[in-house]
């Protein structure tokens, strides 16, 4: 089974995680403590839990293989916490062999012939390229073009959504109309053959050019907060789910405003995600606990922190502005 947290603290979201957490329950990605400790089998989440610069979707390939009757949640479906659970199915249904040595360790897959076929290179390097996205294994950053009509998709070391190979599922596997069961089969198809759900793709190239005209005509804000070219600050407010590529093409330190953020579908609200191109720029667990002295339901990983689910921020920008400045590296 599968099933998608719900970090809200109405009692339609405690119902909701009271059938889904438990003795048999395995967390991936759950970023929240209290629902955390209730995953009885675990929760593998290196980035979050244990400051890794690892995707969930790799910790899958090495974690301990559950047995058939277990409860798989999440707080934030995406491409590694989606992912992971297709690594899983992928392991338990086709008795997916991974091995592990110094060169592996590295990131580094080998190809494997298992029943009832073999797991080409192929598949690993898209499990890579997601790993990669999510863990944001960029190197150094770079400024880059935003993006235009002539060239909409320029962002190559960016968030999942961002880059055009990986566009299509990440929305795909996002989407909170579609059952949970439904987006792990579409991983695992997009995982091992490359195959992408109908009609995204459209929807993605479709949003984009939207995007590109809110750009256009001064729908989505972007502003630069200067310290040097390697600890700017880009602020962007937008209601689209690209403000952070959009905000990594300016500076390293992002600041993503959606005043009108949904989530699971739900009323909207402002959320606030501050993160980083990599984790030498500033300290966010720092400016996480900042935040926390206030409002409490801050946290994320050492390149990604955000406000607190399900409701608006009441902090302001130049607040948390305030905060990373302090905490430079």
């Amino acid at each position: 089974m599968y099933g998608i947290l719900d970090p809200r603290k109405t009692p339609e979201a405690q119902a909701n995680n009271n059938t889904l957490l438990g003795e048999k329950t395995l967390g991936i990605e759950v970023t929240i403590p209290e629902l955390a400790v209730r995953c009885k089998l675990g929760n593998i989440d290196p980035q979050h839990s244990q400051n890794k610069q690892q995707a969930a979707i790799e910790a899958a390939l090495e974690y301990p293989l559950p047995s058939n009757d277990v409860t798989l949640v999440t707080v934030r479906a995406d491409l590694d916490s989606i992912g992971a659970m297709a690594a899983l199915e992928i392991r338990k249904d086709y008795e997916w062999a991974y091995a592990v040595d110094p060169i592996i360790r590295k990131g580094d897959y080998m190809v494997y012939n298992v029943s009832p076929f073999s797991i080409t290179e192929y598949a690993f390097k898209r499990l890579q390229e997601v790993a990669k996205a999510d863990a944001f294994q960029n190197g150094n950053w770079q400024p880059y073009p935003l993006p235009t009509k002539e060239n909409p998709w320029p962002a190559k070391n960016a968030s999942a959504g961002d880059i055009k190979e990986l566009a299509a599922i990440a929305a795909a596997v996002a989407d909170f109309k579609i059952s949970v069961e439904d987006r792990v089969k579409w991983m695992i198809n997009w995982l091992l053959f490359g195959k992408e759900p109908e009609g995204y793709r459209e929807k993605v190239e479709k949003e984009r050019m939207e995007m590109i005209e809110a750009l256009e005509n001064g729908q989505i804000k972007i502003q630069v907060i200067e310290e040097n070219m390697q600890h700017n600050v880009s602020v962007v407010e937008s209601t689209h789910r690209a403000g952070t590529m959009l905000g990594y093409s300016q500076a390293p330190i992002v600041v993503a405003i959606n005043p009108e953020f949904k989530f699971q579908g739900g009323e909207p609200h402002c959320k606030v995600t501050v993160c980083q191109f990599t984790n030498h720029y500033c300290d966010l667990k720092a400016v996480a606990d900042r935040m926390n002295m206030s409002e409490p339901g801050w946290g994320g990983s050492p390149t990604i922190i955000g406000s607190p689910q399900g409701h608006s921020t009441e902090i302001s920008v130049n607040v948390i502005i305030t905060a990373i400045q302090e905490n430079i590296r």
